[in-house]
């Protein structure tokens, strides 16, 4: 079996990752967030969605969470907000 080439270890998002913990603290307490990532390609977004994912769903919080693609330079508009919904619709009856 080939070794995973993705650390363990979340290095570098110290601030970034306090400021996820600290919105899903509100929002167990009752508050609506709304939480918008960006930046370039390959500095972490998913990996650091990720962690604020896993911590959510150990505390039993319905997460919806949705991606972008490009084609050819362009995106598909909606596209994270279709995976959203499409994700909650298989989820509840």
């Amino acid at each position: 079996m080939a070794a995973s080439l993705v650390s363990p270890i979340l290095v570098g998002r110290r601030t970034e990752s306090a400021a996820l913990s600290d919105a899903l603290a509100r929002v167990l307490a009752g508050e609506r967030v709304t939480i918008v990532v960006g930046g370039e390609a390959g500095v972490g977004k998913s990996r650091l969605v990720g962690e604020l994912v896993e911590a959510a769903q150990t505390s039993d919080a319905r997460v919806l969470d949705g991606g972008c693609i490009e084609l050819e330079g362009g995106g598909i508009p909606l596209a994270p907000v279709i995976d959203m919904f499409r994700a909650l619709a298989a989820d509840v009856s």
